[in-house]
């Protein structure tokens, strides 16, 4: 991937996904979620992504997001059909 936009990726990360599944992604990528610095979902999601471009690895971090985000539609798709289906 190019061209990523890493404040765009951080809006995503903070408006989009729960702490839950912050921490999950951050198991996925095997980060260590406590040491990421910053309190808050924001700050976290901000050291999220500023410690990926540091290391070469935000290409990795979009993916998973973007992932993630399919998965979160896909659910919630389902669930409209199933309530549309009583």
């Amino acid at each position: 991937m190019t061209n990523i936009d890493p404040i765009a990726l951080h809006k995503t990360l903070s408006t989009q996904f729960s702490i839950k599944q912050i921490q999950a992604l951050c198991v996925e990528m095997k980060i260590d979620y406590e040491n990421l610095g910053s309190a808050g979902k924001s700050g976290k999601t901000r050291e999220l992504v500023q410690f990926t471009q540091r290391r070469g690895r935000l290409d990795e971090l979009t993916v998973h997001v973007y992932n993630q985000l399919e998965q979160m539609s896909q659910q919630e798709t389902t669930a409209v059909n199933d309530n549309k289906n009583k």
